[in-house]
C-alpha cells in the first residue's frame, strides 16, 4: 500500500503525464524486482542448514540486498542482483529453487561447499546467465534438460559431485558455451553427438563416469577444441580420425576405457597438442614415427595396450617432453638398432618419467641411460629380457626417485654409487 500511495503522489505532482508515467513505472519495476531478488536469496538461505563462516549473516532487511556479502549487483540504481558468490564457505543444505526468480544473474559461484540434492530446473530461467560453477559439492540427481534455455552460457562446471543419468542431448543447443566440466560424477549413457553443434566449445570434462559408445565423430567438426577429457570410462570403439586435425587441440585423455584399432592409421598433424593419454586401452599395431614430429608434445602415455614394433627412434625431438610411458606392451628390441630410441631421449633435457618396462626389450641396454636428463625422477624399465650391466654412472641421474630394473637379465655387481642417489625412495632389483 506504501508503494502505491508514493506511485499516485509522484503522478498528482507530475506536469509532464507521459514522463511521469514512465518515472514511476520504472520506481515501481525496481521496487518489486528487488524484493523479488530479496525473497529469492532468503529462500536460498532458509534451505541452508550450516554456514560455519557466518557468510549469510548479513543477509537480513536492514542493509541493501547489493550489500549482502556474497551478493553483487552490477547496476546500483536497479538494485538488480547480477552475481551471487559463495565458494569455499563450507555451507550445507540444498539449493533453493527460488533461485530461478534472480532473473538477472549472470553468475552463480557456489563450488567448494557441502550443497546437496537436486539441481533445480529452475535454473533455466536465468536468461542472462553466462557463468554456473556448483563444483566440489554433493548434488546428486541428473542434470536439468532445461539448462539449454539458459542460451547466454559460456561454462558450465558440474565437476566433483554424485549427479546421474545421462548428459543431456538439449545441451546441444547452447550455441555460446565454451567450457563444459562433467567430471567425476555417476554418468551414465553416451557422449551426445548434438555437443558438435557447439562451435564455440573449446574444453570439455568427462572423466571418471560410466559413460559408453563411441567417441561420436561429429566431435571432431569442433574447431576450436583444446582440451578433450573422456579418461576413465567404458567406451569403445576407434578414436574418429578427425580429432587429430583439430589444430588447437592441447590435451586429448582418453585412458582406461574400451578403445580399440590403430594409431597408426591416423595422420598426426596437431603442432599444439601437449598431452596425449592413451593408457589402458586395447590399441594394437605399430606406435606411429610420426608422433615424433608434434614437437609441442609434452606428456605421451600409451601404456598398458597391445602396441607392438619398435619404439620410434627420433623422440630426441621432442624437447619439451616430461613424461614418456610405454609400460605393459609388446613392444621390442633384439639389437642396438632398435635401442637408438633411448640415445635419441639423452636430447630431452625436461624428461622427468621415463617408462618402458613390461615389453619385449631384449639385447643390451645402451650406457647412454646414464645420459639422460638430470632432471629424470622415475626409470621404469623392469621386467624386460634385456642383458648387459647397471652402470655405476647411473649416479649422474641426481634427481632420481624410483628405479626399476626387476627381472632382467643384467648381470653384474649392484653399483655402489647408487648410494649417492640421495632423493631415491624406490630400488628395484
Amino acid at each position: 500500500m506504501e508503494t502505491r500511495g508514493n506511485t499516485l503522489f509522484l503522478l498528482l505532482l507530475c506536469s509532464n503525464w507521459a514522463l511521469c508515467v514512465m518515472i514511476t513505472l520504472t520506481v515501481e519495476a525496481t521496487l518489486h524486482g528487488n524484493e523479488t531478488d530479496r525473497f529469492a536469496l532468503l529462500a536460498f538461505k532458509s534451505g541452508i542448514t550450516s554456514d560455519p563462516t557466518g557468510v549469510l549473516n548479513s543477509w537480513n532487511n536492514t542493509i541493501s540486498v547489493c550489500d549482502w556479502e556474497g551478493v553483487s549487483c552490477r547496476d546500483k540504481h536497479l538494485k538488480r542482483v547480477t552475481s551471487l558468490d559463495l565458494s569455499y564457505r563450507g555451507l550445507q543444505g540444498p539449493i533453493s529453487p527460488f533461485i530461478g526468480n534472480l532473473s538477472f544473474l549472470r553468475s552463480v559461484l557456489l563450488m567448494n561447499n557441502g550443497l546437496y540434492g537436486d539441481i533445480p530446473s529452475e535454473f533455466g530461467q536465468l536468461q542472462q546467465l553466462r557463468l554456473l560453477n556448483l563444483s566440489f559439492n554433493s548434488l546428486n540427481g541428473v542434470i536439468p534438460a532445461n539448462l539449454s534455455l539458459c542460451s547466454e552460457l559460456i561454462t558450465i562446471q558440474l565437476e566433483n559431485n554424485q549427479l546421474t543419468g545421462i548428459i543431456p542431448a538439449e545441451l546441444g543447443c547452447m550455441t555460446k558455451l565454451e567450457s563444459l566440466n562433467l567430471q567425476k560424477n555417476n554418468l551414465t549413457g553416451v557422449i551426445p553427438s548434438s555437443l558438435a553443434n557447439l562451435s564455440s566449445l573449446s574444453e570439455v570434462f568427462f572423466f571418471s563416469n560410466w559413460l559408453q559408445g563411441n567417441i561420436p565423430e561429429e566431435l571432431g567438426g569442433l574447431t576450436k577444441l583444446k582440451v578433450f577429457e573422456a579418461s576413465n570410462n567404458m567406451l569403445s570403439g576407434k578414436i574418429p580420425a578427425q580429432f587429430f586435425n583439430l589444430s588447437y587441440l592441447n590435451i586429448f585423455a582418453a585412458a582406461t576405457n574400451n578403445l580399440h584399432g590403430r594409431l597408426s592409421s591416423i595422420d598426426f598433424k596437431l603442432q599444439k597438442l601437449q598431452t596425449l593419454y592413451l593408457g589402458e586401452n586395447q590399441f594394437t599395431g605399430t606406435i606411429p614415427a610420426s608422433l615424433t614430429n608434434i614437437s609441442s608434445l609434452w606428456e605421451l602415455d600409451i601404456s598398458t595396450n597391445s602396441f607392438s614394433g619398435k619404439i620410434p627412434a627420433g623422440l630426441g625431438g621432442l624437447q619439451n617432453l616430461i613424461f614418456f610411458n610405454v609400460i605393459l606392451n609388446q613392444l621390442q628390441a633384439d639389437i642396438a638398432e632398435d635401442w637408438e630410441f633411448l640415445d635419441s631421449l639423452t636430447n630431452c633435457s625436461q624428461l622427468q618419467f621415463l617408462g618402458f618396462g613390461l615389453n619385449n626389450m631384449g639385447g643390451t641396454l645402451p650406457s647412454s641411460v646414464v645420459n639422460l636428463s638430470t632432471t629424470l625422477q622415475v626409470l621404469a624399465i623392469g621386467y624386460n629380457p634385456m642383458t648387459g650391466s647397471l652402470p655405476a654412472e647411473i649416479q649422474n641421474l641426481i634427481n632420481l626417485n624410483s628405479l626399476d630394473v626387476a627381472t632382467c637379465n643384467l648381470k653384474g655387481e649392484i653399483p655402489a654409487e647408487i648410494g649417492k642417489l640421495s632423493y631415491l625412495q624406490w630400488l628395484g632389483l
